[in-house]
């Protein structure tokens, strides 16, 4: 699958960042590794990954403003329970709660929940981008040996 991607250069990595981040079940680390083992600048590689992750996000927020928890939790293969648990921190810590969003299994959820609660977009926006930043500059320094997540 990764080959698919990369084939397509950085748009590929930008559109395989937002598909992984809620349709396909494949890592974007792997995809940031294959990037950077085809010679794809650094900067670029975290740049189009956090775009990528984030459009992802902001997709899950926007479906979350449309939808009901029942339909949400089929369409999308989350436990109604997961959202619920999510949508009472949401409704306690607004959109601070995006800076988790970047989270493996559970960001989307957390996304999902700050739609449903109407969270103000831009603030969600803003620090959904920071955490997905944040962890893609930590997988990129991690891929390139800088330091071990181990």
């Amino acid at each position: 699958m990764t080959e698919f991607f990369l084939a397509m250069g950085y748009g590929g990595l930008v559109l395989g960042s937002w598909l992984l981040g809620w349709i396909v079940p494949f890592s974007t680390e792997l995809l940031m590794a294959g990037c950077l083992a085809t010679g794809f600048s650094p900067w670029l590689i975290l740049a189009g990954a956090t775009f990528g992750a984030t459009a992802s996000g902001m997709t899950m927020y926007g479906i979350g403003r449309l939808g009901n928890i029942g339909w949400l939790a089929k369409l999308l293969r989350i436990k109604p329970e997961t959202m619920a648990r999510y949508d009472v921190k949401i409704r306690k810590n607004g959109a601070w709660m995006a800076l988790l969003a970047w989270i493996p299994y559970g960001g989307e959820a957390i996304s999902i929940a700050m739609g449903m609660a109407h969270t103000r977009v831009v603030p969600t926006l803003l620090l959904m981008t920071l955490g997905k930043t944040f962890r893609y500059l930590l997988m990129l320094l991690a891929i390139t040996g800088v330091f071990s997540l181990v």
